[in-house]
């Protein structure tokens, strides 16, 4: 089961797109945990998998362009490089949510990985202060 600490981050994500990138979250991954996230996020479905992952949440925007977000907590979580290339090659937006401190990191490992070459569009990393 995802922590505390991470689902906050997962609707703050989910927020942060729709306000500073007019994205409509279409799917969320709550984990039970109903009362971390705004009310409007509560009936929707569970994202569906992108070659074999599921995104923390999925979005569209105005042009149709898919949006998958994903948290991330602990940079030695299991899986993290194929979950991250896996969301990188299912869609044109990736955005990443991670507390400050470990930002830098999240930027290296993207770097290392070379997931923004693998785009037409972007990987972004999004931090809170929390």
């Amino acid at each position: 089961m995802a922590s505390k600490d991470h689902q906050i981050l997962v609707n703050q994500l989910a927020l942060a797109l729709e306000d500073k990138r007019n994205v409509r979250i279409m799917a969320i991954d709550m984990a039970g945990a109903f009362k971390l996230f705004a009310q409007k996020y509560h009936n929707l479905p569970e994202p569906d998998l992108y070659r074999g992952r599921r995104p923390d949440l999925v979005g569209v925007d105005n042009n149709g362009t898919i949006h998958l977000g994903e948290a991330e907590t602990d940079m030695n979580a299991e899986n993290l490089d194929e979950q991250l290339e896996a969301f990188a090659n299912s869609a044109s937006q990736v955005h990443v949510i991670v507390p400050q401190d470990i930002r830098p990191q999240m930027n290296d490992r993207i770097s290392r990985l070379r997931l923004a070459g693998k785009l037409n569009g972007e990987v972004t990393v999004w931090y809170t202060n929390n």
